[in-house]
């Protein structure tokens, strides 16, 4: 059976495993059975782009510190969120990696599904929601601020065809966001704007699961 959907997976901040992604994708296909067929999936796992520096930089810290626990914790959970915003404009940065990788994986459903505009749903956590959210920003912006969306890809992909459409999630049907911190980012701005739905999958929806106790 032919892939129809599309399906992104975006882990949180912290020491994430490689394999962050079967505890949604087993449940998935045992629920789906041979529905599962028809979905092509992808997990983006950025870790990788930051985890190395952390850890060097907690290496070099260890000798000198108490409560190691609390501060690996602050380290490896939100250096991540902070090393992502901080400089993004610059060429190569955090920022500019992950959206790479991000765009590599829409590449590669894109190829699996046919080369057409399947929809797409993404499930992102935590700090991916984030990800997720300043992506699809980006690729909604004529030349964005930062990002591979700042400047021209020239990767021979023509703008408004069918593969740039998919890469700047104009198929997005369904964006699931689970533990988001968004507001961790937004809430000192005076204006806060949303991704525009309108750029998106026609009957777009996002739904946002949250825990009440949630800091």
């Amino acid at each position: 059976m032919a892939a129809t959907l599309a399906l992104l997976i975006v882990h949180g901040m912290g020491d994430t495993a490689p394999d962050f992604h079967d505890e949604l994708v087993a449940p998935l296909r045992t629920r789906l059975q041979g529905a599962w067929d028809r979905i092509a999936w992808r997990p983006v796992y950025y870790q990788p782009v930051l985890q190395r520096n952390e850890r060097a930089i907690f290496q070099r810290m260890r000798p000198l510190l108490r409560w190691e626990g609390l501060r690996e914790l602050m380290l490896f959970g939100f250096s991540d969120a902070a090393s992502l915003e901080h400089k993004k404009e610059l060429a190569l940065s955090p920022y500019w990696q992950t959206q790479r990788l991000i765009l590599q994986r829409l590449d590669e459903l894109f190829d699996e599904v046919g080369n057409v505009a399947a929809p797409v749903a993404i499930v992102a956590q935590s700090l991916g929601c984030q990800v997720v959210s300043n992506y699809i920003w980006d690729a909604q912006q004529p030349r964005a601020y930062a990002g591979i969306w700042s400047a021209p890809l020239d990767d021979g992909v023509p703008a408004d065809s069918t593969r740039d459409d998919f890469r700047r999630m104009r198929s997005l049907q369904l964006l699931l966001t689970t533990g988001c911190n968004i507001p961790v980012f937004v809430a000192g701005h005076s204006a806060i704007e949303p991704i525009d739905r309108r750029k998106l999958g026609a009957g777009f929806r996002w739904i946002n699961q949250f825990d009440p106790d949630d800091v």
